[in-house]
């Protein structure tokens, strides 16, 4: 050969094979990408589990007998399913466990009753005619709420009243008589004017409002713009109290626990007194120091005897004087004993509660005025019958701030019917806050049966009966049907409790603290700062939103309205009610496998002191199914009976525990998986690139072993191209190792890319090496019948070139399972990452780098299956060039191109659809029609990229092209 002109190189060679080329560009692009996406995804998965998966404290600790988790869900209710409770000295042995942080208990007490509420019906003075006679009306009262399902009555009620404007009318003097106040006796003669203040007092007439009888009146001055009436039998509230340390709880919470600062302020002054409390309100010129200092002058106006004159007075500390003591000492020693409860508050209603007041007018009637008695109504002979009287109208009211007993506008004030709302605004009252009866709260616990989770009630409570006796717990009755009744699915034992215990709001309870978001992944429930959800899924109420109960002990129960510290359990008989203990751990920055264990090490540490500890750390929320029995549904009939029964299923957030694991694994492999597919299908379709070219490598060994050429130098020859791609594959591999940091992944996928791509060459260089077999020549007849079509044609040569056709049937095989892995992987890392907030969260998250990954990968496939395709039009191109010689016009070569293509393509999608629902079977996997499905979509698509490559047109052998002139006019 000439020097001028030598044989090409291997480079040159390698650039000449495109098909070759871009399939090594392909893996390296493939690898590359794959190592970048698999590593960026893991750093984001790092960092965001990192940010998610500690929640507000690490372990949840509880007495021994408390309700855990079921299975690897944590109820909500899991703070207080204990009945025997933790101790002061409880405490103290977790916090001195080493490697505890902040160790914060949590209890929760009901207080029924705390403040006596009834609804009171303002009367403007110009609304009824009452100056000349007395008016007589009949009072109609339905208090209902909403459970979510709809509106339910609780009771019903009507009361007589009536109603004189007239002046204030003298009444004969009464006569004073013998008496006691206190503990004292005395006689209208030896102290006179306190017997006569007492019975001037005692006797009072002028306008008001009698109702219900002679012992149910309200006088007023004659100059007041309205007059009022109570409504009686109301549902009083049930006030659910949070009991924490509020150091622990404000460390535990950062700077969202800064509304605790007047707890903490008095964190060292349990219990409670009149002077710290009296020396807390001298330095607080807010709205709670401002009602404390009211309500404590109003107190000791009712206590000293302000109404009493001076003559009284006078004759009250003679008394006391008389019997060896001192009135003023004993009045100041009413105020200065007591004991306090200061309270975080609520200013949010604690459930709903609605009243429609209805009015009937029964015209005039006269009022008694016996001497030396109470005056008493006479009531008309037509309302003592039961006959209607006269419609006047209705008044429906909102008043479900009356059971929270600390809004300043906890009594339900109520327009009279036809007067303006505004009128309500001038009615006042006062009730001191003193804890008549305290219950601890005992959440139900859920059963499981054949994987059904259920909720079965305690009993059932009506909300309008309230125990005032101390030490009675709260009643349940064990039937549900009467009008009213509430499901309790909480329990409540009583406790024993100091009498004369008073409540003191001194500072607000955000909304965000006991309406967080529970859409936060790493969240956990923290007991005050939350209720617990409940949405019911399927049947007749699907989707409602159940409400509080106004009882208190509902499914959801009424919201927490205050907050108290639990070291001032002295008040409420000596003994700290804790439930449990959220235990923070120290010493973790990260999520890794040392914060792990030491989490793991401390919650050990508290099994070891005999508590049952449930490492929360990693949780997250998760919706539950929960089927509800035993549901009293309401009824809006007054003489109807409730109905009990099964209310269904309702979903509840619970907490997945181990959710972060369960997620980072399960994400992580399904990327890892991902990625191999991608880098296995690539690498496969590599070697079918190769196998497509092994005819042409064939029929080049054939010339060169004529022109003298021995096996081990066409092997030498063949090799030398393979040996760029090596080089390439080994320097994007390494490019991938450093990107992914060297983790123990890139280093695999690259040694599995560098043995698959020498695997290939090898393959290319000793089948290449081997020239085709030479057919033996002889007389003998061809057994083959030509094709008498264009499709017969087509269809023949798929048989002809069996090793093309059988290279096309993997590509599509290939590009149908891979797609179908890739599906697979993506849907099974979803399902096996959970159905927690955080796993939603990190699979939306990974999602795209997941596609990415497998759409490098399946693109990368599907473009050297129509590399492959070409190449094997290349070689063919003297069959297509000799076809339009012979007059075969382009339409004709297309057909009979799409027949050969049908021929291997039907074939193939009905091999990859049998590959496919029998790993479907084999594997048990979910969603068959779909991945069927995917398995068809992903070969057609295949099949129509591969076979839309056409041969370019070619000239004709009878038509020979021009030979280029080259330099100096010399041919090779």
């Amino acid at each position: 050969m000439s020097r001028r002109y030598p044989v090409p190189g291997a480079l040159r060679r390698v650039a000449r094979e495109r098909s070759r080329l871009a399939a090594v560009v392909l893996i390296g692009v493939v690898a590359l990408a794959g190592s970048g996406i698999q590593a960026g995804a893991a750093a984001v998965l790092r960092t965001t589990l990192d940010e998610n998966w500690r929640g507000a404290y690490d372990i949840l600790v509880t007495p021994s007998d408390a309700a855990g988790a079921l299975g690897d869900r944590l109820p909500p209710n899991s703070l207080l399913s204990s009945t025997t409770g933790l101790t002061v000295e409880d405490l103290a042995a977790m916090r001195a466990v080493s490697g505890v942080e902040i160790a914060a208990p949590i209890g929760e007490m009901i207080a029924p009753g705390l403040k006596f509420s009834q609804p009171h019906v303002a009367i403007p003075r110009e609304a009824v005619a009452a100056e000349e006679n007395p008016q007589a009306y009949r009072v109609a009262i339905e208090y209902s709420t909403n459970d979510g399902l709809g509106e339910r009555l609780i009771s019903t009620d009507s009361m007589d009243i009536v109603i004189d404007e007239s002046a204030e009318v003298a009444n004969a003097p009464c006569t004073p008589s013998d008496g006691q106040f206190d503990d004292y006796s005395y006689t209208a003669a030896e102290y006179p004017d306190l017997a006569a203040g007492l019975c001037r007092d005692y006797f009072t007439n002028g306008p008001g409002v009698y109702s219900g009888g002679e012992n149910n009146m309200t006088f007023y001055d004659a100059t007041a713009s309205a007059l009022e009436f109570a409504v009686y039998n109301s549902p009083q509230s049930a006030t659910r109290i949070t009991l924490i340390d509020p150091v622990a709880e404000q460390a535990l919470l950062g700077t969202e626990g800064d509304f605790l600062d007047p707890l903490v302020a008095f964190a060292a002054t349990m219990p409670v007194t009149t002077a710290a409390m009296e020396q807390w309100a001298a330095g607080d010129d807010g709205p709670f120091g401002d009602a404390f200092r009211r309500d404590r002058a109003l107190n000791a106006a009712m206590v000293d005897g302000q109404g009493y004159d001076d003559a009284a007075l006078a004759d009250l500390r003679r008394l006391y004087a008389d019997n060896g003591s001192d009135y003023d000492e004993f009045i100041l020693a009413q105020v200065a004993d007591q004991t306090f409860t200061p309270l975080i508050v609520s200013a949010a209603p604690t459930a709903n509660l609605s009243i429609k007041v209805s009015v009937e007018s029964f015209g005039d009637t006269s009022i008694a005025r016996p001497k030396d008695s109470f005056p008493a109504p006479e009531l008309p002979a037509s309302m003592a019958t039961g006959e209607a009287g006269t419609t006047l109208g209705t008044t429906v009211a909102d008043i479900s701030g009356s059971l929270n007993p600390f809004l300043q506008d906890a009594t339900a004030n109520i327009a009279w019917p036809g007067t303006d709302l505004a009128v309500s605004s001038e009615i006042s009252s006062y009730a001191s806050l003193s804890f008549s009866s305290l219950s601890q709260t005992e959440q139900g616990t859920y059963q499981v049966d054949d994987g059904v989770t259920s909720l079965s009630p305690s009993g059932y409570r009506d909300p309008k009966v309230i125990p005032f006796e101390p030490g009675k717990g709260i009643h349940l009755a064990g039937d549900g049907t009467g009008l009213g009744f509430e499901t309790a699915y909480t329990d409540a034992r009583p406790l024993s409790m100091q009498q004369g215990v008073q409540a003191v709001p001194v500072g607000l309870l955000p909304d965000v603290a006991i309406s967080p978001s529970d859409d936060e992944l790493h969240y956990v429930p923290l007991g005050a700062y939350g209720t617990v959800g409940s949405t019911v899924a399927g049947g007749e109420y699907d989707g409602a939103e159940l409400q509080p109960a106004v009882s208190g002990l509902g499914l959801v129960s009424s919201r927490t309205a205050a907050i108290a510290s639990i070291t001032g359990a002295e008040a409420w008989g000596g003994k700290a009610q804790i439930s449990a203990v959220r235990v923070r751990v120290g010493g973790i920055f990260a999520y890794d496998a040392a914060a792990q264990q030491r989490v793991v090490d401390v919650a050990r540490q508290f099994e070891e002191l005999g508590f049952q500890s449930t490492i929360v750390a990693g949780s997250s929320p998760v919706e539950t199914t929960v089927r509800v029995d035993g549901y009293a549904f309401g009824t809006t009939d007054p003489a109807g009976k409730q109905r009990v029964g099964t209310l269904g299923n309702v979903t509840q957030n619970w907490s997945e525990l181990g959710a972060a694991a369960r997620a980072e694994l399960a994400i992580s492999s399904g990327t890892l998986a991902i990625l191999f597919i991608a880098l296995a299908s690539t690498v496969v379709l590599l070697g079918a690139v190769e196998i497509a070219g092994l005819q042409g490598r064939r029929a080049q060994s054939i010339v060169m072993r004529e022109i003298g050429f021995t096996r081990t130098r066409i092997s030498r020859w063949i090799g030398a191209e393979q040996l760029p791609g090596l080089v390439v594959v080994l320097v994007v591999g390494a490019i991938a190792v450093v990107l992914s940091g060297a983790s123990r992944f890139s280093l695999v996928a690259v040694a599995i890319l560098v043995a698959a791509t020498g695997v290939t060459s090898a393959f290319a260089v000793i089948a290449g090496s081997r020239p085709e077999a030479v057919r033996r020549m002889g007389p003998g007849r061809s057994r083959r019948t030509g094709a008498r079509s264009t499709a017969a044609f087509g269809v023949r040569q798929s048989f002809v070139h069996r090793l093309t056709s059988a290279t096309h049937v993997l590509s599509i095989l290939i590009v149908s399972l891979s797609a179908v892995g890739l599906v697979s992987a993506v849907t099974q890392s979803r399902s096996q990452a959970g159905e927690s907030l955080l796993a939603g969260f990190l699979n939306d998250q990974q999602l795209v780098p997941q596609l990415a990954l497998g759409g490098a990968g399946l693109g990368a496939g599907l473009v050297l299956a129509r590399l492959g395709r070409r190449r094997d039009l290349a070689l063919r191109s003297t069959q297509w060039a000799t076809l339009r010689a012979a007059g075969w016009t382009t339409r004709n070569i297309a057909l009979a191109q799409r027949t050969e293509g049908l021929t291997v393509v039907v074939p193939a999608l009905v091999l990859a659809g049998l590959c496919t629902w029998a790993g479907v079977a084999m594997l048990g996997l979910e969603s068959g029609a779909a991945l069927l499905a995917t398995s068809g979509i992903a070969g057609a698509t295949a099949s129509v990229i591969i076979y839309s490559a056409r041969t370019a047109r070619t000239t004709s052998p009878t038509r020979p092209a021009q030979t280029a002139v080259r330099p100096e006019g010399r041919t090779p």
